[in-house]
Parts: C-alpha cells; structure tokens; sequence
C-alpha cells in the first residue's frame, strides 16, 4: 500500500467510526442526565411546593443550562450525522481518484509500434557465426527498428526489439549491444538494458525490451509476434 493511499486510508476510517461512537453517547446522555433522569430529580423533589406563577433564579437557571443541553445535542448530532457524511463521501470520492491515477500511471508505458514479424535461419551455419554457440549475438533487419539476437544456451534463444522503450519516438534510440552482448545502450537516453532478461539497469527507463517469441527446432530458429 503507498504512503498517499495510507495518508487518506486511516482519516476515513475515522470518519465511518466516529458517528458509530458518538450517536449513542448523545443518545444517552445530555449535560448531567444518565438513564433519562437528572442529578436534580431528588433534589426537585424535596423542594417545597412553590406558588404557580412564581419564577425563581434557581429555576431561571435549570431552563438555561437545559436550552443550552438541547441546542449542544442538535448542533452535535447535526454534524455527526450530516458533516461527517458528507466528508466520508468525499473520502471516498478521493479514494477513487487516487487508486485510478495509480493504475493509470503504472500502465503509461510508451508504445512500440508492431510490425509483422516472421522469419527462420539456421543459428549453426557459417553464415551466422556469431550464433553459433551459446553467449552469441547478432543483430538483424526486421521489427520496428531491427532486430537482437541472443543465444542463450545450446536451445535456447532470445529476441528482442531494438527500439528503445522509453522514448520509441525518437529515430535515433536504437539499441547498441556491448562486446559481450549482454548489455544494450540507447544512445539517446542513456538507459541500458541486461538481453537475458530484457530489463533496464541504468537510466531512465524503468520498461522492458520489446520481445518477440522464438522457437528452435534444433535445426531452424523461428522469430514471430
């Protein structure tokens, strides 16, 4: 999980359980009250009885501090129920947005245009001698911008695009192998990339090469897409 999906994770955790927690406490208790009874109840009983019409400052006080007991209830169920509504709504809103610029942002690879691909050669003959034994390389026309070749073992090889992947626009990014073979360079960017595997290990670019399907019959190395 990533620091922005936490950031806005545990804050609408709080907006969901908050008015579970409060609703009961406002349902139960207002400003002395426990149990639908005041601390005064025993106390009001024991007065003595007072002429109707008579209004007292002990009396003028009890009607004040209820008043003020019942706009503190209305105002904080108010917000409970309906602001912290309305800030879960927009959490989740915010949630959305986030997870889909994530998924967005991960998939924004640039795309190497395709282009039939399709041939055979014989990777034992003199006419490729560089593929004729395992750690060989060679390059060949085809694909977008060309084609690299890497014989991995004795049955095994490899095919990749010599297109740089991080800015396939650009004419220039074709890929240069190294005296080994195991290493391509884009000369526009920088990046280089390991051919067993097709991955970047320098530079900008953080996407794989272009590969293509091989196959070999012990004979004949076929390339297609």
């Amino acid at each position: 999980m990533t620091f922005q999906v936490q950031l806005i994770l545990f804050p609408g955790l709080f907006l969901f359980l908050f008015p579970l927690a409060v609703d009961p406490f406002l349902m139960n208790s207002r400003f002395g009250k426990t149990g639908g009874k005041a601390h005064g109840d025993d106390e009001s009983k024991k007065e003595q009885p007072r002429n109707e019409g008579s209004f007292h400052g002990k009396d003028f006080q009890r009607a004040k501090v209820q008043l003020i007991g019942d706009l503190f209830v209305m105002i904080t169920r108010f917000i409970s129920k309906n602001f912290l509504m309305a800030l879960r709504s927009a959490w989740i809103i915010l949630l959305s947005v986030l997870l889909l610029a994530s998924c967005k942002k991960e998939s924004d690879q640039p795309v190497i245009p395709d282009t039939y691909v399709n041939f055979s050669l014989n990777p034992n003959s003199t006419e490729y001698l560089e593929l004729n034994h395992p750690g060989g390389f060679l390059t060949v026309t085809g694909g977008y911008r060309g084609i690299i070749l890497y014989r991995l073992t004795i049955n095994e090889f490899l095919a990749y695009d010599r297109t740089c992947p991080y800015d396939p626009w650009e004419e220039a990014a074709r890929l240069e192998l190294d005296e080994t073979g195991t290493i391509a360079t884009c000369p526009v960017c920088g990046s280089q990339y390991i051919i067993t595997d097709g991955s970047p290990i320098t530079g900008p670019s953080v996407y794989l090469l272009k590969q293509y399907h091989t196959m070999y019959d012990g004979s004949l190395l076929y390339v297609y897409n």
